[in-house]
């Protein structure tokens, strides 16, 4: 008799946290593939994620992800330009489009929600964020590596 209770207690506790599990990916609204190897875009990434307090985004690098290619998105799409999904509509967008769906999806960010809308709908908000994408610094895994022999030779 204890076992049968004890069982209906685990199914419960075990239904309740699936109920749970099933509220927070319906809360994620945005899934937002980003550089990891670029210092730039983590520390815009690491702001954006204390900015989220309601958890809505999800932010995952595009280097070694596998959600990236079960999404069926390429790699140099993703290393020229920021690619975000929208979960509930299962739409992708990228550059200034993906930063127009995080400044929605972030109450911090809703005033600049104008701004970018203006600057698509007069044409260079795509341009003014592939400027800023072009020039970003990226970390190579061969210079983490292998070190200069100039600076070995001077030690």
């Amino acid at each position: 008799m204890k076992k049968i209770i004890y069982l209906d207690q685990e199914k419960k506790k075990l239904a309740e946290s699936k109920k749970r599990e099933q509220r927070s990916i319906k809360s994620l609204r945005l899934l937002v593939f980003y550089d990891g190897q670029s210092p730039s875009c983590a520390k815009a990434i690491d702001l954006l994620k204390s900015l989220d307090w309601k958890n809505r985004i999800h932010f995952e690098s595009f280097r070694h992800s596998q959600l990236l290619r079960l999404n069926k998105i390429s790699e140099e799409k993703a290393e020229k330009r920021i690619v975000s999904i929208s979960l509930a509509k299962n739409q992708k967008n990228s550059g200034i489009y993906t930063w127009l769906r995080i400044a929605c999806n972030i109450p911090a960010l809703w005033g600049t929600v104008p701004f970018i809308v203006l600057s698509i709908w007069l044409g260079f908000g795509q341009h003014a964020y592939d400027l800023f994408a072009r020039r970003r610094y990226i970390h190579s895994v061969d210079q983490v590596n292998h070190p200069d022999t100039d600076q070995q030779e001077t030690i």
